[in-house]
């Protein structure tokens, strides 16, 4: 569109205004350079300041200055050690191996069979999408969270990723693979204040749906048992749990950590509930059902059981559960892992599950096809 004497007047005067507001240097050139970016003139890899300061006629200091107003903006992002980006393009300029080396780490004390099923189903995952990945199993201090002392830093440069499965991890530990700009998914295992990619399953649905269920068949006391390491998972279950107690105007009382204090409180008659919902494995609690409740003659309360996923059912237990499929968490944790790049905002995923009840048998269905089984 060809412009009139009167159009051009106005936009001469419209950019002089505009030029009159940006009253500083770096802010003149902070748009010289948005403008640039807009325009594809500048794209993936920023020059280096000097360069750009010959470019645009401008000092160093200024340059900088510039530069960090449009990275607060998002416009750009600086990586240490490899230059400055423009954020849309980070994932074409970020030099990334065609072959990537991922790392599924766990806690040293954890006993492997229950890792090996995802595992297996990770590294298959992974090998689908051409990448490599290794099972590390790190030995931890008497608080059991991981430190990165587990590979030199030679070694750690080499990883383009690491998934943390169902276990704690330490403040340097964090702060390691942060610093090294290393992608990592906390998958099912719980962070209460470090925000970064996480995969977990939705506890707090399946405490709520087991406390219904125990609500509709009659009972009113009903106690919640976590693990001694419950975590993040714990927080979410006792949510669950409370909501469905509250809901009916139930009162709660303090959850018990782990089964055989629960069975503890029983023999002793402190506490005498009349149904639990218990998160954790289903043999465990049976079996300590079975070890502890019967030869003293105690009545036993109703069962219901949030399991974590991989644990196994027992056929033929007659108890409520809630489970979930391992497989929707492995898919989604290497895919997290696949999509990560510098700078992108932390996700969270949740995995639902499915109510199992007493008279059905078999293991709970595989879950949905992936983007419909869970929820950012």
């Amino acid at each position: 569109m060809r412009l009139t004497p009167r159009r051009k007047e106005a936009s001469a005067l419209a950019k002089a205004e505009s030029q009159t507001r940006l009253s500083y240097k770096f802010q003149r050139l902070r748009e010289q350079i948005r403008q640039a970016v807009l325009s594809g003139e500048l794209s993936g890899k920023f020059p280096g300041e000097r360069e750009l300061a010959k470019k645009f006629e401008a000092n160093a200091k200024t340059v900088s200055k510039a530069l960090s107003d449009l990275m607060s903006e998002g416009l750009l992002v600086r990586q240490v050690g490899r230059g400055t980006y423009v954020r849309g393009d980070l994932r074409a300029s970020h030099p990334i191996r065609r072959r990537r080396h991922y790392r599924w780490v766990v806690e040293g004390q954890a006993d492997y069979t229950a890792h090996a099923e995802f595992f297996s189903l990770a590294k298959a995952e992974a090998a689908r999408e051409g990448h490599r990945l290794v099972f590390d199993q790190l030995r931890s201090p008497a608080r059991g969270e991981l430190y990165t002392a587990w590979l030199p830093p030679s070694a750690l440069k080499q990883i383009d990723g690491v998934v943390v499965h169902n276990s704690r991890t330490s403040p340097e530990f964090l702060a390691d693979l942060a610093r090294r700009h290393i992608p990592l998914v906390m998958a099912d295992a719980g962070l209460l204040s470090f925000k970064t990619d996480t995969v977990r399953p939705d506890y707090a649905r399946g405490a709520f749906e087991l406390t219904e269920y125990l609500i509709n068949l009659g009972h009113s006391h009903i106690c919640l048992v976590l693990p001694v390491d419950a975590g993040a998972g714990g927080i979410d279950a006792v949510r669950g749990w409370q909501a469905a107690m509250a809901r009916h105007e139930l009162r709660t009382t303090p959850p018990c950590k782990a089964v055989r204090e629960a069975v503890a409180q029983l023999l002793t008659r402190s506490s005498c509930p009349t149904a639990l919902v218990v998160q954790g494995s289903v043999a465990e609690a049976v079996q300590s059902w079975n070890e502890e409740l019967t030869p003293a003659g105690v009545r036993k309360p109703a069962l219901a059981v949030l399991m974590q996923p991989g644990h196994k059912l027992v056929p033929a237990s007659a108890v409520a559960c809630y489970g979930f499929d391992p497989r929707p968490l492995v898919e989604w944790s290497i895919r997290l892992l696949n999509e990560a790049s510098p700078g992108h905002s932390p996700r969270e995923v949740v995995l639902p599950g499915c109510m199992r009840f007493p008279q059905q048998s078999a293991a709970p269905p595989a879950a949905a096809s992936m983007p419909h089984a869970a929820v950012f």
